[in-house]
């Protein structure tokens, strides 16, 4: 592991690991912010290395996980970095942009976004997704106040504007 002030996303991941471990008691929320409009160097592989197989470390229990994201298209490697140290039990995404956000414009990010994130799992790292027993698409009922699960095919259908990824791990504590 890089310990040497170097500011590169790797290292940046390897810090929040850290962390992370250190909090591994607590129940934890995590707020990320990625503005990023540049590909991101993540090489999955040495994370994995660093942290889950050399380092020892089960990678840590996180209750709620929020991506804040600008760049739908650097979304990926986001995720497969923070899946290799932290297991999410609930994924949101929101968007980050100019102007007003119609309720149609969210439900198609929200479309393309579970679309990326089931072809990350299907296509990824499987020494990250290997303890991953199954996830759930919900949008929250605004007038219940509560979340539903839905199938992203009939995504148009639903009145939700809010979404989120309920996952479930094999290796939670």
């Amino acid at each position: 592991m890089r310990d040497d002030g170097v500011n590169d996303a790797q290292s940046w991941f390897l810090r929040l690991s850290a962390l992370l471990r250190d909090l591994r008691r607590s129940e934890i929320t995590l707020h990320i912010f990625h503005l990023a409009r540049f590909d991101l160097q993540i090489e999955e592989d040495i994370l994995v290395r660093d942290n889950i197989n050399d380092g020892n470390y089960k990678p840590v229990v996180v209750e709620n996980f929020r991506l804040e994201i600008g760049q739908l298209s650097l979304f990926p490697y986001v995720l497969s970095g923070l899946f290799c140290i932290c297991r999410p039990r609930k994924v949101t995404p929101q968007w980050l942009g100019k102007g007003t956000w119609t309720d149609e414009r969210k439900q198609k990010e929200a479309g393309e976004f579970f679309g990326k994130f089931t072809k990350m799992i299907e296509n990824g790292n499987r020494e990250i997704w290997r303890d991953l027993e199954g996830c759930t698409f919900e949008g929250l009922n605004e007038i219940r106040l509560e979340w539903q699960p839905f199938e992203v095919t009939k995504l148009s259908e639903t009145e939700f504007t809010e979404f989120r990824i309920q996952m479930k791990w094999s290796d939670q504590d």
